[in-house]
C-alpha cells in the first residue's frame, strides 16, 4: 500500500521518513488535530477534504513529503494486521453526517473561544453542526435552529404560509413600513387603532404580515396576537431617543412571553433617514441585544418612508440570515 502518486511522478524520499512507534498509535491529540484541519478547511468554504494519506504503513510511508506523516489506517505488513486511528474515527464521522452535495450554512455565534465550528444542510434538508472543544473545560453549548426549516417547508408546500408579527411603539413606523413591504402608497398614514394584515409574496413564500396598533392604550392586548407566531417583527423609532428606554422595555416583556419564547427575533431600526436617528448598532447596545440567548435575533437599520432596507427580498434575505443560530457560554 503506497501514497497515490499522479503517473510519472516519482517520490522524491527513496526511504521512509518517520517511523512509527507505538506512541503514534491511538494518539487522540494527533487526532484532534486532524479533526480541527478538517472543520477549519470546510470553515474556508472548501469543496470538501480528501485525504492522500488514507492509509500508510508503520514506517509511515511511502510517501513523497519530507514531513511526519501519520495515517487514519496503520498498516503493519510483517503480521498483515491494520490499526484505526483516532483520525479515522474522526474522517468516519464526518462522512456519515455531511454527506456529499451538502452545503455550507451560516452562524451566528456568541463566545466561540476554544471552539472549532461548522454547520451544514445536507441534501435531505438536516442541518449538521460539527463543534470541537479545544478549551480542554466543560462547554456548555446552545443551538437553535431558526427559520431554515420553516421556510424549506414553504418552499417544497406552498399552501403553507409565514405568520410575522409586527409590534413597536406607536408613531415607530409600523404601519408605514408594512405599505412599503407591499408596494403600496404610504402618501396617508393614520395611526393604527386594532391591527393590519397584509400578505406579501417573494422568491416563492407568501408572508402573513400582522401589524398591531402600538398605543400605550393597545400595548396590553397584543398578547391575543401571539398565538402561531413564526417571527417576531419589532419596529423602533431611531429618531426618538428619549423612547429607548421604554421600548426596550416593552421588548423585554414581549421576549419573556411564553407564547413567543424561542420565535426569532427581527428588528427594524426605523427612521435612519432623520438627522438624530441612533445608528443600529447604538440601539443594539442600549437594548442589550447581545444578552439575548433564548433565539436568534438581527437588527436592520431601514428607513420606511424613503424605501431603504425594507424590500420583501431584503426581508426574506434577514430571515435567512438568521436562520441558524450558534450561542456559547
Amino acid at each position: 500500500m503506497k501514497t497515490y502518486l499522479p503517473p510519472g511522478i516519482e517520490p522524491k524520499f527513496s526511504r521512509p521518513v518517520h517511523q512509527i512507534v507505538d506512541s503514534d498509535l491511538g494518539n487522540w491529540e494527533k487526532g484532534e488535530l486532524y479533526g480541527t484541519s478538517i472543520i477549519q478547511a470546510l470553515t474556508h468554504w472548501s469543496g470538501g477534504w480528501t485525504d492522500w494519506n488514507m492509509v500508510l504503513d508503520t514506517q509511515g510511508g511511502p510517501t513523497w513529503s519530507p514531513k511526519p506523516y501519520n495515517a487514519p489506517i496503520i498498516a503493519n505488513l510483517t503480521s498483515d494486521e491494520f490499526y484505526k486511528q483516532p483520525s479515522y474515527y474522526f474522517l468516519a464521522h464526518f462522512s456519515s453526517f455531511i454527506p456529499p452535495g451538502s452545503k455550507r450554512v451560516g452562524l451566528t455565534t456568541e463566545d466561540a473561544r476554544g471552539l472549532e465550528y461548522a454547520a451544514f444542510l445536507t441534501p435531505e434538508g438536516r442541518i449538521v453542526v460539527t463543534i470541537q472543544n479545544k478549551c480542554f473545560v466543560p462547554t456548555l453549548t446552545y443551538i437553535s435552529q431558526g427559520l431554515l426549516s420553516i421556510l424549506r417547508k414553504l418552499k417544497s408546500s406552498p399552501e403553507k404560509e409565514l405568520r410575522l408579527l409586527l409590534l413597536g411603539l406607536d408613531n415607530a413606523g409600523k404601519t408605514t413600513l408594512l405599505k412599503s413591504l407591499a408596494s403600496e402608497d404610504i402618501a396617508h398614514i393614520t395611526p393604527t387603532q386594532g391591527f393590519n394584515i397584509k400578505s406579501v409574496q417573494s422568491e416563492g413564500f407568501k408572508l402573513n404580515v400582522w401589524d398591531i396598533g402600538g398605543q400605550r392604550k393597545i400595548r396590553p392586548y397584543w398578547r391575543n396576537y401571539f398565538e402561531n407566531t413564526d417571527v417576531l417583527i419589532y419596529v423602533i423609532d431611531s429618531s426618538d431617543r428619549k423612547r429607548l428606554d421604554e421600548t426596550g422595555q416593552e421588548l423585554e416583556e414581549l421576549l419573556s412571553e411564553d407564547k413567543l419564547v424561542n420565535v426569532p427575533l427581527l428588528i427594524y431600526a426605523n427612521k435612519q433617514d432623520l438627522l438624530h436617528a441612533a445608528p443600529a448598532a447604538e440601539i443594539a447596545e442600549r437594548l442589550g441585544l447581545h444578552t439575548i440567548k433564548d433565539r436568534p435575533w438581527q437588527i436592520q437599520a431601514c428607513s420606511a418612508t424613503v424605501g431603504e432596507g425594507v424590500k420583501v427580498r431584503l426581508l426574506v434575505a434577514l430571515l435567512q440570515k438568521i436562520d441558524c443560530t450558534v450561542q456559547f457560554s
